[in-house]
């Protein structure tokens, strides 16, 4: 059954289809008769809400039809026309109680061009919430951010692990054997290390939102990260000098070298800062 009481204005219009099951339950509870009751209201809007999310032309709705209709099989479908459209629509309702706080539970959204249906199994205040289309991406994304975040630690862990039996074999089996470019390596291998344990830390360390901690493992993981880079440019470097520019002689080479790997992440960090 198609119910449309309301009248379509010049940017938006609402259609309501209200479901035999929802007529039933009317009846039941007011001996024998239906009823339906669409209210219209303009400009309501929350303290708290964002210039992110705006409601959609200031217009929220508010349907009853003197029964507690929840939990409906078939449900009660909003049909909302924009013109408009310039961000992603979502359909949101709000129980009436208390401040105003919107929901999706109980509402679906499916959009068809510039036309908006809500499908809810419960009445009560509706309204749709415009959102920027960064924000509703970033929220699809959040149902597998769990995972995402598993999958990330695990490639961390074995990194580490990889990198924790290259610096064994070097400092117990062949420290003694090692040239310029394996001490570079290995310097490099080191930054790594450092920067996979404070990145997997992090997560921790925020937890306990100790102020003083979040920082420190902020700073840690920062100047983790600039240390690899150096490491990574020296390498790079030494393999320029060695294979290009063969006759170039360098005094305390490996000593200048580290503390420009080491060195080189404190000045940044502090530029940074």
């Amino acid at each position: 059954m198609i119910f449309d009481p309301l009248v379509c204005q010049v940017q938006s219009c609402i259609t309501l289809k209200i479901s035999k099951e929802a007529f039933d339950k009317s009846r039941l509870e007011n001996n024998g008769s239906a009823f339906v009751g669409v209210l219209q209201f303009k400009n309501i809007g929350n303290k708290d809400e964002t210039k992110n999310q705006t409601i959609l032309n200031n217009e929220v709705y508010g349907i009853t039809m003197r029964a507690n209709i929840t939990n409906l099989t078939n449900s009660i479908d909003m049909f909302f026309t924009n013109n408009e459209m310039e961000r992603k629509a979502s359909c949101r309702s709000w129980d009436g109680k208390g401040e105003l706080n919107w929901t999706t539970s109980g509402c679906e959204t499916e959009i068809n061009g510039n036309s908006i249906k809500c499908s809810c199994s419960h009445l009560t205040f509706f309204a749709v919430l415009m959102i920027p289309q960064s924000q509703s991406d970033a929220n699809k994304t959040a149902p597998h951010l769990e995972s995402l975040t598993l999958i990330t630690s695990i490639g961390c862990g074995i990194s580490m692990f990889f990198l924790s039996i290259a610096l064994f074999m070097h400092f117990l089996l062949r420290k003694a054997k090692s040239n310029q470019a394996t001490k570079i390596l290995m310097n490099m291998f080191v930054s790594l290390c450092l920067l996979n344990a404070a990145f997997l830390s992090n997560e921790s360390v925020a937890n306990t939102q100790d102020n003083t901690a979040c920082v420190f493992i902020a700073l840690v993981l920062h100047y983790s990260m600039l240390a690899s880079f150096t490491w990574f440019f020296i390498q790079a470097l030494h393999m320029y000098l060695w294979l290009i520019r063969q006759n170039v002689t360098i005094t305390n080479y490996v000593r200048k070298i580290t503390v420009l790997g080491w060195g080189a992440g404190l000045q940044m960090l502090a530029f940074t800062t």
